[in-house]
């Protein structure tokens, strides 16, 4: 077997592979409303209140390390 036939072949196992995991994920994703994200609101935002922005700048392991709730000035 050529590198070329089996570089290709590799990429075709890989990506195969994928395909079967993201199917089976989509299969587990959790149908409890509870779990979901809310919908966006069908109005229009208010523009005259100003906004809080805040930017969170880290590395991978920041991911899930804290809760954020609703807070109040």
């Amino acid at each position: 077997m050529t590198r070329k036939k089996f570089i290709s072949a590799c990429s075709l196992l890989a990506a195969m592979t994928m395909s079967i995991g993201a199917a089976v994920a989509t299969d587990k994703l959790d149908k409890d409303p509870e779990h979901q994200l809310p919908r966006p609101a069908p109005k229009a935002a208010d523009m005259t209140k100003p906004e809080k922005v805040f930017i969170l700048m880290a590395q991978s392991t920041m991911v899930g390390m804290a809760e954020v709730g609703p807070q109040t000035c």
